[in-house]
């Protein structure tokens, strides 16, 4: 595979996996992006020790820093995004409502934007959201997250301003 990727959320549980599945496949080049730096180093050895002759780059960043993810975006030039970084878990996010909305959407929107305006070729979010039973706004969320993909993938092609 001669394709460069980058996975955000590479060191939770399903961006890891998936950064080691994507290994498999020998890209010319995978980004590992993650917020937490021991998550980071952790999915990093294992790579490593898993793909010795696959290129890697470690990328300690935040999705909700919207500047961080555009400049990294356009230095880095991925072919393909993955889009794992999210807060999953449903009891802790509404324990915790804004911290899923920062992370969840603003971080979602920060991807998106930064591959547009680097004209990334394909960008796929890995959703895991869950049926909740309680009375919070998870399947609202996954609802805006979808329109706001259908502007920027059917519409327009651009960035929400």
């Amino acid at each position: 595979c001669d394709r460069k990727v980058l996975v955000t959320g590479a060191g939770g549980t399903i961006g890891s996996e998936l950064a080691h599945q994507i290994c498999q496949f020998g890209p010319a080049m995978i980004t590992l992006v993650e917020n937490g730096e021991f998550n980071l180093y952790q999915v990093d050895q294992e790579i490593g020790q898993s793909f010795p002759d696959v290129a890697r780059r470690t990328v300690l960043a935040d999705v909700r820093d919207r500047s961080r993810i555009l400049s990294l975006m356009q230095s880095e030039s991925p072919d393909v995004v993955f889009h794992a970084a999210a807060l999953k878990h449903v009891p802790m996010v509404e324990m915790n409502p804004l911290e899923g909305m920062l992370t969840n959407v603003v971080g979602t929107c920060n991807v998106a934007d930064a591959c547009v305006a680097a004209a990334v070729p394909k960008m796929v979010m890995i959703s895991t959201d869950k049926r909740s039973t309680r009375r919070i706004s998870w399947g609202r969320r996954n609802g805006l997250l979808n329109v706001m993909f259908r502007r920027w993938t059917v519409t327009t092609r651009e960035p929400i301003s």
